[in-house]
């Protein structure tokens, strides 16, 4: 287990960047607009998520839990829904390139 545990002091940005490395200004940039997208692209979901929680859960220990649950289950439709008006909005090349790109980044972690 020692050896999966690195002890670096919080000011040693020289040994920091030794393990696990720097992220250039040019990669964060060049990811910058994904982000934002998915940010934007996600917001109403969790907005509406985090309103009936917060509506109905806050005298619990357990909002958190409660957000996953609502999230996990509504996924799936709010892609669907994403993609319907997407299909009927745009075209449905520019639909199913949508769905291929809102479900590449599960399929990388």
């Amino acid at each position: 287990m020692q050896q999966l545990v690195y002890e670096i002091d919080p000011g040693d940005k020289v040994e920091l960047n030794s393990r696990f490395g720097s992220t250039s200004l040019a990669h964060k940039c060049l990811l910058l607009v994904p982000a934002i997208a998915g940010a934007i692209l996600h917001a109403p979901l969790y907005g509406l998520a985090k309103l009936i929680v917060q509506s109905f859960f806050s005298d619990t220990d357990h909002h958190d839990s409660v957000m996953l649950g609502i999230l996990l289950l509504t996924y799936p439709a709010y892609i669907a829904l994403i993609a319907v008006l997407a299909w009927i909005t745009f075209a449905p090349l520019y639909a199913i390139i949508l769905l291929l790109a809102l479900r590449l980044p599960r399929t990388l972690m």
